[in-house]
């Protein structure tokens, strides 16, 4: 008979969206434990940085913060599949909700899924916010975390210019959705305006991920004021040039 494999449950983002919030359900739940909601340790080893409009400088701060956070956990260098498994084998029921995921490259995730899945019953979660709603809050939070690092980034509105006349950022939402479940056997896709207040959408998480209860989110994670006045016609304009995600987002919609 075939041995049962321990969950993996893994979600890659996207950012900005409720991972935390969802991270935290689940958490509440048991379903999930850890010091850490993510530790970025996929995007390290692989050493790029996939985000056009993330700046380089802030890139290269942050995993070295991340590095030395994890040292806490016990994950110190080097940094391999095989330290990784260790890693997620030390826990009952392990997870990572690293949002720096989402922008892997499809072969890379094919070598993930190739060194996981003998050990793993592999479950990955998507969750999508409103396109425009979501790209404010992440720049936002770029600025934020440039702050912290006393890096200065280009204006915010000069970011949301950037991301939204980039062709790979335009079909961002469906494009992390087919790469996905190209590799994956097991993929659900969620939205943070719906599937917090919305109890079967609930449901069919607990159905996908096999567990007997979810608690609902006793209150919000990580929302914080990400927001930020944008010159009048940036709006009209993203409509126009993220209209195959926001197309995408609407059939997520219950």
């Amino acid at each position: 008979m075939k041995t049962k494999l321990k969950k993996l449950i893994m979600c890659p983002g996207i950012p900005r969206s409720g991972t935390t919030s969802l991270w935290k359900m689940l958490y509440d739940s048991k379903i999930v434990e850890g010091l850490y909601k993510e530790f970025h340790y996929l995007s390290i080893m692989h050493n790029h940085n996939y985000d056009p409009i993330y700046p380089l400088e802030l890139f290269e701060s942050h995993k070295k913060y991340i590095i030395h956070q994890n040292q806490k956990i016990g994950l110190s260098q080097p940094y391999n599949f095989d330290n990784y498994l260790s890693y997620l084998n030390s826990q009952a029921n392990p997870s990572d909700f690293s949002q720096s995921y989402f922008l892997l490259p499809e072969n890379y995730l094919r070598k993930i899924n190739e060194n996981l899945r003998d050990h793993f019953d592999i479950k990955i979660i998507l969750i999508y916010r409103e396109p425009i709603q979501r790209l404010i809050s992440y720049i936002n939070m770029l600025h934020y975390g440039a702050g912290c690092f006393g890096i200065k980034p280009k204006e915010k509105n000069d970011l949301f210019l950037d991301y939204v006349n980039n062709p790979k950022m335009q079909t961002l939402y469906k494009d992390v959705k087919d790469k996905f479940e190209r590799v994956f056997e097991n993929v659900i896709c969620l939205t943070t305006e719906h599937f917090f207040i919305n109890q079967q959408k609930q449901l069919e998480l607990k159905k996908f991920l096999e567990v007997s209860e979810i608690k609902p989110l006793s209150k919000p994670q990580n929302v914080g004021n990400f927001n930020f006045e944008l010159h009048n016609n940036y709006i009209e304009l993203a409509n126009t040039k993220l209209k195959e995600s926001i197309d995408f987002y609407t059939t997520l919609l219950p």
